[in-house]
C-alpha cells in the first residue's frame, strides 16, 4: 500500500529545493581579497579596547574569572529577518508570552532584567522564506541596529562587547554583556569584504551552515518530517546506527571560508553541521588548536532519532578543543521518551534528565543554557495543570503551571533543577569557558 504524502509537505519540499538552488546559483563563489584594502582592514583588539575604555570606566582591580549565567544562543531582535512572521521588539512587548510561542518576543527588557543573565550571545538571523533573499544584508544590519538601540535605551543594563576583555569589564560592572553572533552565513558572508564588514559591525561568532546544504558545506539532518528542511542532504544520506546522516561535508570553498573566519578572529560555531562537515572542520591543519563550540543543541544522540544529537565523536571534538555545548530547553525534546519513562515529556523534568546526562558525558566541558528564545521552537511545557502531566496542588508554583514562557522563567527553571539534585554549576562555568575560547580566537586574529 502506498502512503499518500501530504500536499503541503510536497509543496514545502519543492520550495526548500528552489531556495537551495537559488542559494547555489545566486551566491558568488567565496574569494579572499588579493590586496588588503581599507575595506577589509579591521581594528585590532587593542584598538577596540582603547575605544571602549574611552567611553567606559576601565579602572579598578585586574579582571577575575566570571561566574555568571550565560545564554549561548538567543535571538534578541528577529523582526527584520522574519518579517510579518515575527511579533514584538525587546523594548515593546505587544503580547503576553507563552511557552508555546514561536517567532515571538520572549526577551523583553523586564524579562531580561529578571533572568539572571550576565552574558548573552545574540544570534542574528534572516530566513529567506520570510523575506526576499536580496534583502538579507539589510535585515541583518537592522537587527544589529536594534541591538544598539536597546543598549542606547538602557545603558546601565546592557553593553555590546566586541572583545573578551570588554565582556569581562561589563560583567564586573554589573551589566549584561551582549555578543553578536550570525546564524547561517551563506546569505550575508559571501566574500572577505562581507566578513570584514560584519566584523566591524561587531559580529564575533557564527555557525556558517544552518538548515540546508550550501556552498559552504553540508547541514545535519533532522528527524521525522523535518527532513524537508534539507532535501539535498536527505538525497545524499545513508543510515548509521538507526539514523540518517548526510554523506557530504565541507566544500573546498567552505574550507577557505573557515580559514578566513580564523584570520578575522571570528569564533566558529558547529551547530547544524553534518557529521562529515564537523570531521572536515576538525581535520583542517590551519585550525589546529582553535576552539569550537556548539551554541544550541536540543538533544543528545541517545534522545533523538536524528543526526542533530550530540554523540561521543562530537563530545570528543569539543572536549579536545576546550569548547562548549549549549543545551536548548525545548518542548519537542526528547524525541525518544523510552529513555525517560514516567517523566513529563517536553518539560523541565526531561530537560533536567538530558542536562544531567550531558554533564556526565562532557567531563570537564561546561554545558550551557541555549534558550533559542524568539526562534521557531516552543519552550518547556508546564508540568502541572491542563497542559501538563500532573494535577495542580496547593504547592504548585507559577513556573510549574506556566512552563518557560520567557527569559524571566530562567531562575525558576534552574532552581527546579537544583532542588532535584541536578548539578547546575556548569551553567555558570560556561561564561568563563566562552570568554577563554574567545581570547584564544582573538590571539589567532591576523586581519
Amino acid at each position: 500500500m502506498i502512503r499518500k504524502v501530504p500536499v503541503l509537505l510536497l509543496i514545502a519540499c519543492a520550495l526548500t529545493a528552489c531556495i537551495h538552488m537559488a542559494a547555489e546559483v545566486a551566491t558568488n563563489p567565496f574569494r579572499r581579497s588579493e590586496e588588503r584594502t581599507p575595506e577589509v582592514r579591521t581594528p585590532t583588539i587593542a584598538e577596540q579596547n582603547a575605544a571602549w575604555c574611552a567611553a567606559n570606566d576601565c579602572s579598578g582591580e585586574p579582571l577575575r574569572p566570571v561566574n555568571v549565567l550565560m545564554d549561548t544562543h538567543a535571538h534578541l531582535s528577529m523582526g527584520p529577518g522574519m518579517g510579518r512572521f515575527f511579533k514584538g521588539k525587546p523594548w515593546d512587548l505587544e503580547h503576553e508570552p507563552r511557552w508555546s510561542d514561536r517567532f515571538s518576543e520572549k526577551m523583553g527588557v523586564e524579562a531580561m532584567r529578571k533572568s539572571g543573565y550576565g552574558l548573552v550571545v545574540v544570534s542574528l538571523y534572516t530566513n529567506v522564506f520570510a523575506i526576499w533573499p536580496g534583502d538579507a544584508y539589510e535585515a541583518i544590519d537592522e537587527e544589529i541596529r536594534q541591538t544598539h538601540e536597546l543598549v542606547r535605551r538602557y545603558p546601565d543594563m546592557f553593553t555590546i562587547a566586541t572583545t573578551a576583555e570588554q565582556a569581562r569589564r561589563a560583567i564586573a560592572a554589573g551589566k549584561m554583556a551582549l555578543v553578536l553572533h550570525l546564524e547561517g552565513a551563506e546569505w550575508v558572508m559571501r566574500s572577505e569584504q562581507d566578513i570584514a564588514y560584519l566584523y566591524r559591525a561587531g559580529v564575533r561568532a557564527t555557525n556558517p551552515v544552518h538548515l540546508y546544504d550550501s556552498w559552504i558545506g553540508a547541514a545535519d539532518l533532522q528527524a521525522g518530517n523535518r527532513f524537508f528542511l534539507n532535501p539535498p542532504g536527505f538525497g545524499n544520506s545513508y543510515r548509521v546506527n538507526g539514523r540518517r546522516e548526510n554523506r557530504k561535508g565541507l566544500t573546498p570553498t567552505g574550507k577557505e571560508f573557515m580559514r578566513t573566519l580564523k584570520d578575522y578572529g571570528i569564533l566558529i560555531d558547529i551547530s547544524h553541521l553534518s557529521r562529515q562537515s564537523l570531521r572536515d572542520l576538525h581535520a583542517m591543519p590551519e585550525l589546529e588548536g582553535l576552539p569550537f563550540f556548539n551554541s544550541h543543541m536540543p538533544d543528545l544522540d541517545t534522545t533523538t532519532y536524528s543526526e542533530r544529537g550530540v554523540d561521543d565523536e562530537a563530545f570528543g571534538i569539543l572536549r579536545s578543543r576546550k569548547g562548549l555545548l549549549g543545551l536548548v530547553p525545548t518542548a519537542h525534546s526528547p524525541e525518544r521518551m523510552d529513555r525517560f519513562p514516567g517523566l513529563c515529556p517536553g518539560t523541565v523534568e526531561t530537560y533536567a534528565a538530558i542536562y544531567a546526562e550531558a554533564v556526565q558525558r562532557a567531563g570537564d566541558m561546561p554545558i550551557a543554557m541555549a534558550s533559542d528564545f524568539n526562534g521557531g521552537i516552543g519552550h518547556l511545557k508546564p508540568t502541572h495543570g491542563p497542559e501538563g502531566c500532573h494535577a495542580e496542588t496547593e504547592g504548585t508554583t507559577a513556573f510549574e503551571k506556566n512552563g518557560m514562557a520567557d527569559a524571566s522563567s530562567l531562575p525558576a527553571t534552574i532552581e527546579w533543577m537544583r532542588s532535584r539534585g541536578v548539578n547546575v554549576q556548569p551553567l555558570y562555568d560556561s561564561a568563563e569557558r566562552y570568554l577563554q575560547m574567545w581570547e584564544r580566537v582573538e590571539a589567532a586574529k591576523r586581519l
